[in-house]
C-alpha cells in the first residue's frame, strides 16, 4: 500500500497539487493519506478544503474506491520543529509496521524545517520504502491555482532522493557505473550548434542515445545531457519523451530500485534507426 504523508500549511493547493500530479504521472496511486496540522483556525480552514480534493482526485484514479476512511488525520499543537519531527517520526513508525506499507513524504507544504525533516527521513529510515517529493514551480503566480490549470513546462514533480544522488555524483564515475562502455563517450565533447541549428533535433537525439546507453529513468537522461552541456528541464524533458512516445521510438516500462517502482525507458527498434538516421545528417 502506498501511504502518502503531507503537512497543511497556508496554501491548500500546495497540499493538493503534488498528490494531483502524482497520480497523474504513476501507475500506482496512494490508498492512504496521512495529513499533519495545527488547529489554527485557518490550518483548520484549509484541511477541510485539501479533504475535499483528495477525496476527488483519489475517486477518479482509483475508481470510487477512495474515501474518507482511507484519510487519517494527525493534529500538532503547534509547528515547532520539535513537535513536527516527533509527529513525523510517530507516523512512520506506524506505517513501517504494516510490511507491505510504500512512503511518499511530499515536502512541498511548510516551512524549511519541515521539509528536511522529510528528507531526513526519507534518507535514514531503512526498514520501509520511502520515497521524498517536491512539487516545483517556475513561476509563484501558479501557486493557488489547481494543478490542471498550471502550463506543463512550469511545473514539475520532483524525485528529491533520486536527484540528489544522481546530480551530486561525478558525470563520469556516474556514468561508469550505469554502464562501463559508456565512460569514453562522456569525454568526448562535440558542438552539436556546429552542427545543426535544430534545437529540437539535437535535443532528442541526445535523448535517445542516453536511453540506448542505459540512463533510462528521466533523473538520469537528465543527467546525461547535462554532461553534454544540454540544460534539459523536467517539464521540457517528459515532453520530448512523450514525442518519442508517440514516434514508437521509446517504449516505457516500470521497474523496482530499493523497492520502489519508477517509470524506466528502452529504445525501440525504431528509435535505434531514428539515432543512425540523425548521426547521418551530422555527418553531411
Amino acid at each position: 500500500m502506498k501511504v502518502w504523508i503531507t503537512t497543511i500549511g497556508w496554501s491548500p493547493f500546495a497540499v493538493i497539487n503534488p498528490l494531483w500530479a502524482y497520480c497523474k504521472e504513476n501507475e500506482e496511486i496512494p490508498e492512504k493519506i496521512d495529513l499533519i496540522y495545527t488547529p489554527e483556525g485557518r490550518i483548520k480552514k484549509n484541511l477541510e478544503i485539501c479533504k475535499r480534493y483528495i477525496i476527488e482526485i483519489l475517486n477518479f484514479y482509483n475508481g470510487d474506491n477512495f474515501g474518507k476512511d482511507n484519510i487519517f488525520e494527525f493534529e500538532i499543537e503547534n509547528e515547532s520543529i520539535e513537535n513536527y519531527t516527533e509527529k513525523l517520526r510517530e507516523i512512520i513508525e506506524i506505517e513501517e509496521k504494516k510490511e507491505e506499507n510504500e512512503i511518499i513524504l511530499d515536502m512541498t507544504p511548510g516551512r524549511k524545517y519541515m521539509s528536511a525533516a522529510n528528507v531526513y527521513f526519507g534518507y535514514n529510515k531503512k526498514s520501509i520504502p520511502i520515497k521524498v517529493v517536491y512539487m516545483y514551480l517556475e513561476e509563484s503566480r501558479y501557486q493557488n491555482i489547481p494543478y490542471p490549470l498550471t502550463p506543463i513546462i512550469k511545473s514539475e514533480l520532483i524525485d528529491m532522493l533520486e536527484s540528489a544522488e544522481i546530480f551530486s555524483e561525478n558525470n563520469e564515475s556516474f556514468a561508469s557505473r550505469i554502464n562501463p562502455d559508456i565512460k569514453d563517450d562522456m569525454k568526448l565533447e562535440i558542438n552539436y550548434n556546429n552542427i545543426s541549428q535544430d534545437y529540437d533535433k539535437i535535443n532528442e537525439y541526445l535523448t535517445l542515445k542516453g536511453i540506448k546507453k542505459g540512463f533510462d529513468s528521466k533523473t538520469k537522461i537528465r543527467k546525461y545531457l547535462f554532461s553534454k552541456k544540454r540544460l534539459v528541464k523536467g517539464p521540457e524533458l517528459g515532453l520530448i519523451l512523450k514525442n518519442l512516445r508517440n514516434k514508437e521510438f521509446i517504449e516505457v516500462n516500470w521497474k523496482k530500485n530499493n523497492s520502489l517502482k519508477y517509470k524506466s525507458y528502452d529504445i525501440c527498434e525504431k528509435g535505434r534507426e531514428r539515432l543512425t538516421e540523425i548521426e547521418s545528417s551530422f555527418s553531411q
